[in-house]
């Protein structure tokens, strides 16, 4: 499957602690061919940071890149 940012139907943004730290994470979930009942989630670690308050800052600077690159909001 090939994927391009045009196929992206969701993406989100979570916060989780890890060591200590705060940890963002990005999912993507695509449609997987043609087949509308078959998603693709893909998640990716972003960055760590030392403060709750930086991760969520993060968050919302990554959603709004997100949505600069889509065609509708999908964050």
């Amino acid at each position: 499957m090939t994927l391009v940012p045009g196929d992206a139907f969701a993406a989100e943004t979570f916060i989780e602690r890890e060591n200590g730290r705060f940890v963002v994470y990005l999912e993507v979930h695509f449609w997987e061919g043609d087949n509308p009942d078959k998603v693709a989630t893909y998640r990716h670690r972003i960055q760590d940071y030392a403060t709750r308050k930086q991760a969520e800052v993060a968050t919302k600077w990554i959603l709004v890149g997100t949505n600069r690159d889509s065609k509708f909001p999908i964050g």
